[in-house]
């Protein structure tokens, strides 16, 4: 029963038995504004001149579109071809309550 090794591995990770590397994509970071980044990936050799701008929700992580190697739309995008930048938010705070 496959799913039930997936859950009790999931649990695992959830209660902080087990760590996860997250967002391990190389990046670098090419601008900061107060707690918000902008993260650059290497693409050797884009298909397309027009590169993807990923913009997560302010409640979400960025590391949401690169979880690991095997589940990253990130990843997935270079991959295909596409110069990818990706924007982090930081960590929000009361002081971003009007964004």
């Amino acid at each position: 029963m496959e799913w039930i090794t997936t859950l009790k591995n999931a649990a695992d990770v959830a209660l902080g038995r087990r760590a996860v590397a997250l967002a391990t994509t190389p990046h670098e970071v090419l601008l900061t504004d107060n707690k918000a980044r902008l993260l650059a990936y290497h693409q050797p050799a884009p298909r397309f001149d027009t590169p993807v701008l990923l913009i997560p929700s302010m409640v979400n992580r960025h590391t949401l579109l690169d979880l690991t190697e095997e589940n990253s739309i990130v990843r997935s995008l270079l991959k295909g071809g596409y110069r990818v930048y990706l924007l982090d938010w930081g960590r929000p705070s009361r002081e971003d309550r009007h964004l």
